[in-house]
């Protein structure tokens, strides 16, 4: 980088560490930036085989887009939720935990869903031959469950279905149970897909 490169992502990395103390605060953690470290010093600042915390933002300013990576020591995060554990014991009357809050703010998320089939293969002369508006027989039975994933993350068992005139996925099961007894989070008990 050139020296003027250097300076604004110095100045950025400041206000980046200023902002991450204000935020850690309450935990007594506090972030500063001393000095830029060569690409190949990383190795000597944590060994390759330490356990790490690696936390990933994505910024959006104007149409620019760019990522910023938090690495921590695995001895630092245990450290820090061993304070976090210490912290919640004790809350004032009426307070909203943090895990409720995060909650809360999760379920204005969107998250990915997918609903698919594992291993399903298709021989090379339909695929050849396929045209607009031809019907695929995928030569599984409609009763087979199919993979519901959430996030990329294999979730639920089910099995396509129809709302009014809309295309949606039944969710039959959660993951690891038969019946589908096991929450994975109490609040996605039915999810219809909308297309």
């Amino acid at each position: 980088m050139t020296e003027i490169e250097e300076s604004v992502v110095e100045t950025v990395v400041r206000l980046v560490c200023h902002d991450l103390g204000s935020a850690w605060q309450p935990l007594g953690v506090s972030f500063e930036f001393q000095e830029r470290e060569p690409a190949g010093s990383l190795p000597k600042l944590m060994p390759p085989e330490e356990r790490t915390l690696a936390i990933r933002f994505e910024i959006t300013m104007s149409e620019l887009k760019g990522e910023m990576n938090l690495v921590f020591p695995g001895l630092l995060s245990s450290a820090l939720l061993r304070r976090l554990a210490h912290e919640s014991d004790y809350q004032r009357p009426g307070a909203v935990s943090g895990n409720e809050r995060m909650r809360e703010l999760l379920m204005d998320c969107g998250f990915g869903f997918a609903l698919s089939f594992e291993k399903l293969m298709l021989p090379a002369a339909e695929a050849v031959s396929l045209a607009p508006g031809q019907v695929l027989a995928l030569r599984r039975s409609v009763d087979q469950n199919a993979t519901a994933t959430v996030a990329g993350i294999p979730m639920f068992l089910g099995r396509a279905a129809r709302s009014g005139d809309k295309r949606a996925a039944q969710i039959v099961a959660a993951m690891g149970t038969p019946d589908g007894e096991q929450e994975i989070l109490p609040t996605m008990k039915a999810v219809t897909v909308r297309s």
